[in-house]
């Protein structure tokens, strides 16, 4: 049976590339990713930022604050996913190629929404995580989320 969440993360103060939100499945399911997004909460200057949804190939020993996935609907148990936010130590090592990476404008925001066909899947046991590839020009307040469905 398919459960469905949102997880989503204030960043403030962030001036530096990094990780916002990683996702550890469990290890008796598929995630299916299906949004992801960073918009920028505070300031009216526009900058060209670079984000991706890259797995991690080699967890280390991230360090962070865990976070709660919401339910989309109600009636579902809670989540299987453990999730960190704004990492002070990152994951050792990522996937060279991403599944998405893209430059956005931080007035629009990043957005990750895939076409049937183009869905992106996590194994069990897998990680993912939605990182800032590179150093806003000044510190900024961001919001990042992703939406993800458990496929038990």
């Amino acid at each position: 049976m398919a459960r469905s969440y949102n997880v989503e993360i204030a960043a403030d103060n962030t001036a530096a590339a990094k990780t916002l939100l990683l996702l550890e499945n469990a290890s008796d399911m598929v995630l299916r990713i299906d949004a992801a997004r960073i918009t920028n909460s505070d300031t009216d200057a526009n900058e060209q930022l670079f984000a991706a949804l890259l797995r991690v190939t080699t967890k280390g020993s991230p360090a962070g604050t865990s976070v709660t996935p919401e339910k989309r609907d109600q009636g579902d148990p809670a989540s299987s996913v453990t999730v960190l936010a704004e990492l002070s130590a990152e994951p050792t090592a990522y996937a060279s190629v991403a599944h998405t990476r893209q430059g956005f404008s931080n007035l629009s925001g990043f957005l990750f929404e895939p076409q049937l066909g183009a869905e992106l899947y996590v194994p069990p046991s897998g990680l993912i995580g939605l990182k800032l590839l590179e150093n806003p020009a000044a510190s900024v307040d961001l919001n990042a989320e992703i939406a993800f469905t458990e496929l038990g």
